[in-house]
This record gives C-alpha cells, sequence and structure tokens, in this order.
C-alpha cells in the first residue's frame, strides 16, 4: 500500500504508528448546528450551553477543532472571531426573556390567558370585556339577578361586581384590607372571574428541541453529546436521525427540522453565498438556518462580486 486516505476518530489506529507517514490536511468543510428558531436569545443560550473544548476533544482528539465562523481561518487566511462564552446565570437571564423559567428542574413556560377578561373595568366601561363580565356573574342570580348582558358597565353592574367581591372577600378584598366591595374591577376581583368563568390550561410548555442529523459517525454521536449537554442544563431533547438519501429529500428539500446538525462543502473560492445570501432560503438554495438579513445580503454580493 503506498497511501489510502480514513476518517479518524479520537484515537489514532496502531497501526499507523509504524511503517507509516500520516499527513492530515484541512478540508473546506465544517459541521455545525443550523438554527431554525427566530429567537437571537434562545440560539445564544442553547449554543453556549454546549463546551465545544469537550466536544471535540471527547469526540476527535487532535483530529478535529473548534468552528466559530463559515469563514474558515485554515482555508482563506482570516482570523478567528472571539465569541463571548455566556455563564450559567446569562443563560437563564436568555431564557427567562423569552419566557422561560425552570420548574421541577426543566426549563417551561406558563401558558398566557386567552379568553377571559383582559383589562380592568369601572362603571362608564364598554365592550366585550364588560359582556364577558355580566356573562359571568350572571351564572350566578344571587349576585346579578337582572342577568342583562349589554356590554354597558351602569349601576346594575356595579351593584353585581359588589356582591361578587363581598361573596369571594377571602380572595379579593382581605389580600387588599378592604372590607367592602369597590363595584371597580381591578386585578383581584379579575382573577377570580377568569379562574371561576374562563379557566385556562397551565400546565407548563417545556422548552423542547429536537435535533435532526444523519445516522451515521460522527454526526449521530455528536448530536448525542449536544443532547445530554442540553438536557443537563433542563431542556428536554430529541435526536432524530435519517439516511443521507432521505435526510436530502424528505428534510433538508423541505426545510422540515428545527435544529439541523450537518455539514458545508464551501470549496477552494472563498464565497459563502450559496449558504448564507437571503436569496438561498428554499431548496435548491442552501441557506440551512433560513437567515435573510439586507446587509449581510448586500455584503454577500460585494464579495462574489
Amino acid at each position: 500500500v503506498d497511501n489510502f486516505s480514513l476518517l479518524l476518530g479520537k484515537e489514532t489506529p496502531s497501526f499507523l504508528k509504524t511503517g507509516f507517514a500520516k499527513h492530515a490536511f484541512s478540508l473546506p468543510r465544517y459541521f455545525a448546528l443550523f438554527f431554525k428558531i427566530q429567537s437571537k436569545d434562545t440560539r445564544s443560550a442553547l449554543s453556549s450551553i454546549i463546551d465545544r473544548e469537550k466536544l471535540v476533544q471527547d469526540m476527535f482528539g487532535e483530529n478535529g477543532k473548534q468552528v466559530i465562523s463559515p469563514l474558515l481561518p485554515e482555508t482563506f487566511g482570516l482570523k478567528m472571531p472571539e465569541v463571548q462564552k455566556l455563564d450559567s446565570k446569562d443563560i437563564k437571564a436568555l431564557l427567562a426573556k423569552q419566557g422561560y423559567k425552570k420548574i421541577a428542574g426543566r426549563f417551561a413556560k406558563i401558558p398566557q390567558s386567552t379568553g377571559g377578561i383582559s383589562r380592568d373595568l369601572q362603571v362608564g366601561s364598554t365592550g366585550e370585556d364588560i359582556k364577558k363580565l355580566q356573562q359571568c356573574l350572571a351564572k350566578d342570580p344571587q349576585v346579578y339577578p337582572d342577568g342583562t348582558v349589554s356590554g354597558s358597565f351602569g349601576s346594575l353592574t356595579k351593584a353585581a361586581v359588589i356582591k361578587f367581591q363581598e361573596k369571594y372577600a377571602t380572595d379579593i378584598l382581605v389580600p387588599q384590607e378592604l372590607k367592602a366591595g369597590t363595584g371597580r374591577v381591578g386585578g383581584a376581583t379579575r382573577e377570580k372571574l377568569n379562574e371561576l368563568c374562563f379557566p385556562q390550561d397551565k400546565t407548563p410548555i417545556p422548552l423542547k428541541m429536537t435535533i435532526t442529523t444523519l445516522d451515521k459517525y460522527p454526526l449521530k454521536d455528536v448530536a448525542e453529546f449536544v443532547k445530554n449537554a442540553w438536557e443537563a442544563f433542563g431542556i428536554t431533547t430529541e435526536v432524530k436521525t435519517f439516511s443521507q438519501a432521505e435526510l436530502e429529500r424528505d428534510i433538508i428539500k423541505s426545510r422540515n427540522y428545527e435544529v439541523l446538525l450537518f455539514g458545508e462543502i464551501l470549496g477552494k473560492i472563498p464565497d459563502p453565498f450559496p449558504f448564507w445570501h437571503s436569496s438561498q432560503v428554499k431548496d435548491p438554495g442552501l441557506n440551512l438556518s433560513g437567515l435573510e438579513n439586507k446587509k449581510l445580503a448586500s455584503t454577500l454580493l460585494k464579495l462574489r462580486r
């Protein structure tokens, strides 16, 4: 055998240590997670959870390198940009901005109330919220014997609100140190009305990620590493793997994924246009993240020219 090529994992095969000279070449190619998630905060949080150094060391040893930019320094002679590494507190703050907090050890968000009374009401108020208020009060004849649903907050509605507040004084009046109903629908009154007449499903919605990738080494193994990192942080994660044909035909072509772990071959000419220009968002374009940015698109065109 004069020469041959092989894909190296973490360990160098023992037979290469005697009688062979190993030559390593950097290809204009990289693998990355391509997010279709619109929120920059969520993308930054998920990215920062991953220990890139440990991933490369555990999976590839000296045969792998971290990638931070799609423009590779080894290929194009460019300086690798510095990326700020976020700590656990910063990551949690980014997720909190998107409404996620840890509930029973998992990041999730509580659904926003919809369909109930959404604003404070008083004498003179009109509109759909008044109709909802009157419909709710009318369910209890002792509170609102008239039962008229007019959409206008008058004296009869005020009297009914006062009776309602005094009936549920423990929840409405006592916390505010009030002894009598006010007839005004504020936060506590509105909350009790919505609880009784417009109950909402408060089941937490988990922050769940699905990583889609090839069913072969090393992508399958890297996907499991990322999954374990996200799961350990409290993010529910699933890995879906497909054959090369299935991945290209059924997944990438239709952009049917949330997070795609895949590779891009850049070629000898440093032209990232096919991968990041807004015109390449749909198949057969290769803008896998669906990124659309006017400034970037203009810059990519200038580079190509």
